[in-house]
């Protein structure tokens, strides 16, 4: 972020600029410095690669200096061009060894590089120059990503001091603040992002989290949505509002916001294993559930556990052999699953498949003895099977390790 640059008006200048370029009469090093400005004005308006077609083409009307380089290094930069850039940045440097803006958008890019150490190294250089807010901004992020927690608010705060609306800067320090575990200190950053930049949805989001941390669950719901409103594509505050709703169980509505989530992220394990979970244990939507776990699997294929629930979910909508698919398919990924072979068993005793289903429970046994349902259900099927005594026992057994219910079981496997 630079705040004290070279603004434009989107659009209507910028193409009197071009206008300009075109008409003027004058030598290639004023052209050149139509160019420049150009190029200028379009990375203001975050248009990048229109910006750097000009700064390219006034640098091949020999119009250089140091910020015009630091600018086509800033812009490649944002476009992820890796070609050049560094270049672009020290040969800023060697045009300018005090340039500012050469060390500042250096440091920028070591920094989003991961190059933290080189990055800190240049925005101390770059603030030795000129006491900006961006750099101290700047170093601040850098070295929040190595944990220097304590130096990144120290920086946060010098930045706001030199500037005090710095809305990204109250954000950025009370984002360690609440990580950090000081609530109070965060709300109040966070509401500082706010009344300086009404607009900073990232504020919105993190007053949410904090004011969840703390359970102000309807203050976070509302922050949540601001931040919605603000930027409908939100992905992180639709899946935490989610979140919220269902510590205070409105089921519905985290499976309304985990489905926008999906759609901000369609390879989102964790939103569809939570929304089908709920449309199934709570809304009682069992067949849009099995839509879900269907899903799933197409991101997870190997995963046992989800197998196993989607096979349980099956029998439960009356898909048996849909269930015991599934189920088989559990097993032979993971042999020591014994929750799939208590579920198959239970689906074969459905069926009347009771001998199939005793061997299933006794699977069941073999590989987890302490399962009281599995004995319960291995009786009923046997008493089923004209095998009273041997059924009966299973039954006492059941009764011995906690189960008291006396009939079949299907119990949900929670994951």
């Amino acid at each position: 972020m630079i705040i004290n640059t070279f603004k434009s008006k989107k659009g209507f200048w910028v193409v009197l600029l071009i206008l300009a370029i075109a008409c003027s009469k004058k030598g290639f090093g004023q052209t050149g410095e139509l160019f420049y400005n150009a190029g200028r004005a379009f990375i203001d308006d975050k248009m990048y690669a229109e910006g750097l077609k000009y700064l390219d083409s006034a640098i091949y009307l020999n119009y250089k200096n140091d910020t015009i380089y630091a600018y086509r290094g800033y812009a490649k930069m944002k476009l992820k061009d890796t070609s050049g850039i560094m270049k672009d940045f020290d040969t800023a440097l060697i045009l300018n060894n005090k340039s500012w803006f050469g060390f500042e958008y250096r440091g920028i890019a070591k920094r989003e590089s991961n190059d933290f150490k080189g990055a800190i190294d240049d925005f101390i250089k770059a603030i030795s120059i000129q006491q900006h807010p961006d750099s101290y901004f700047n170093r601040g992020i850098a070295r929040k990503e190595m944990g220097n927690y304590k130096e990144a608010i120290s920086d946060y705060d010098t930045a706001i001091l030199l500037y005090n609306n710095f809305s990204n800067a109250y954000l950025n320090r009370g984002s360690i603040k609440k990580y950090l575990k000081d609530y109070a200190a965060a709300l109040s950053d966070y509401s500082l992002a706010i009344k300086y930049n009404p607009q900073n949805y990232k504020a919105y989001y993190g007053r949410g989290l904090t004011n969840r941390a703390l359970d102000n669950y309807a203050i976070a719901i509302k922050d949540f949505s601001m931040a919605i409103k603000m930027k409908n594509d939100f992905k992180d505050a639709y899946f935490d509002r989610a979140v919220t709703e269902q510590m205070i169980k409105k089921y519905k509505k985290a499976v309304f916001d985990y489905g926008m989530a999906i759609e901000g992220d369609s390879s989102d394990t964790v939103c569809y294993l939570r929304r089908g979970v709920f449309k199934d244990q709570y809304l009682g939507q069992h067949r849009s559930a099995v839509e879900d776990f269907t899903n799933l699997l197409k991101i997870t294929p190997q995963n046992v556990s989800i197998i196993t629930y989607l096979g349980e979910l099956k029998a439960r909508t009356k898909d048996y052999d849909g269930a015991i698919s599934d189920l088989t398919k559990a097993i032979e990924l993971d042999p020591k699953s014994y929750e799939a072979y208590y579920y198959r068993g239970t689906v074969k005793f459905y069926l009347k498949k009771y001998k199939e289903a005793i061997l299933d429970y006794d699977s069941t046994i073999t590989i987890n003895p302490n399962f009281a349902s599995a004995y319960n259900n291995r009786g009923m099927t046997k008493i089923r099977s004209k095998e009273q005594k041997e059924g009966l026992k299973d039954l006492k057994k059941a009764k011995e390790l906690g189960f008291f219910d006396g009939k079949l079981t299907l119990i949900k496997f929670l994951l």
